[in-house]
């Protein structure tokens, strides 16, 4: 913190002699100078959260002037170091517009996001500022890649340090088009999801249905329903074990992929 002083000129004066104590008796100065302008900015960098005392006095070349009321002030403290919480640390099967997470830092006014490839962000795909403790990647990740991920905080004091440094793994490429659009509205509730699930399902014109389940890397795991339309289907999963799944629901001559993640 670099605190700006200001007093008004007095009459006869040649120059100013400012002083900047941590103690009210001015017994442990941090600061004592000489100087002709009636403002100050600190060249150097006060401690954070601590009280400091600030006094004034005019000068000439006859005599000095007595010193102001001593005046005090609190310095602020920069952000501490975010801590992140999704995409996991090491998670795998992450869809490709993730939302970066972490959690809120009470002194922070913003955060910088930085997404790359590598864990030096020699070049990052992503490096924005908001003043959320989220972010919602917008523009399609690569499907099996590893990325890597971090978060720093910032206020008027300072910039925080980096967080810790995730790394995530996107989905695989299944080949599986999802191409129902707005025809479509197929949801799991909850999810992340235990022990059960539910499938919400609006699809125009009520098409049969047949609905998979598979792992996050494609593999074929069970057969969860085939037949007429239904608005909304339950889902066993207490068996599965944690981790990412996909479920495809198939029409006619469409084919829908959503993200179902276990946590037992």
């Amino acid at each position: 913190m670099q605190p700006q002083f200001r007093w008004g000129a007095v009459e006869y004066a040649d120059s100013y002699q400012l002083q900047i104590s941590d103690d009210v008796e001015f017994s442990n100065l941090v600061l004592d100078t000489l100087m002709i302008d009636t403002n100050y900015t600190m060249s150097f960098v006060l401690s954070e959260s601590k009280v400091y005392f600030w006094r004034v006095r005019a000068t000439n070349q006859i005599s000095e002037s007595s010193w102001t009321a001593a005046w005090y002030f609190t310095t602020g403290i920069k952000p501490y170091q975010p801590v992140l919480v999704l995409p996991a640390q090491n998670s795998s099967g992450i869809e490709l517009k993730p939302k970066l997470d972490c959690e809120n830092v009470a002194t922070a006014e913003s955060y910088l996001f930085e997404l790359g490839l590598d864990p030096n962000f020699t070049n990052p795909i992503i490096s924005y500022s908001t003043n959320e403790s989220e972010y919602q990647v917008s523009a399609d990740l690569s499907y099996s890649t590893d990325y890597f991920w971090r978060v720093r905080a910032e206020n008027t004091v300072g910039i925080g340090d980096w967080s810790l440094i995730y790394k995530f793994t996107t989905t695989v490429d299944t080949g599986i088009e999802d191409d129902l659009h707005s025809e479509t509205e197929v949801s799991i509730q909850p999810n992340p999801t235990d022990k059960e699930a539910e499938m919400l399902l609006n699809i125009k014109n009520k098409p049969n249905l047949d609905i998979a389940l598979f792992t996050e890397n494609g593999a074929l795991l069970q057969n969860i329903y085939s037949g007429i339309y239904r608005n909304n289907i339950k889902i066993d999963t207490k068996h599965l074990a944690s981790g990412m799944y996909q479920i495809v629901v198939k029409t006619k001559d469409k084919i829908r992929t959503v993200r179902m993640m276990v946590v037992n």
